[in-house]
């Protein structure tokens, strides 16, 4: 419901596009690792959440490929997930 109706490669398939039934277009970027690497470019989308785990790590959300929940994970702060800002 919130991933985009674009982008989205699938695993040696065609691939599943997301509805965007809210308007947020969650887009599969990826992510950036800490030792500096990209991993599943049009695959997952990854987003930082708010809220912190613990010192080093951080809730995030994760949008993937053939999946239509929204998945939560803690990660570590040095990862590159992307962020999204909204005014008040």
């Amino acid at each position: 419901a919130l991933k985009s109706t674009s982008g989205w490669k699938g695993y040696g398939y065609a691939g599943e596009n997301g509805t965007n039934d809210y308007g947020w277009n969650g887009l599969p970027g990826g992510n950036r690792t800490s030792s500096g690497g990209f991993y599943y470019v049009g695959y997952k989308g990854y987003w930082w959440s708010s809220s912190q785990y613990d010192a080093g790590n951080a809730w995030n959300r994760v949008f993937s490929f053939g999946v239509d929940n929204v998945l939560s994970y803690d990660s570590n702060k040095e990862n590159g997930f992307y962020v999204r800002c909204i005014r008040d």
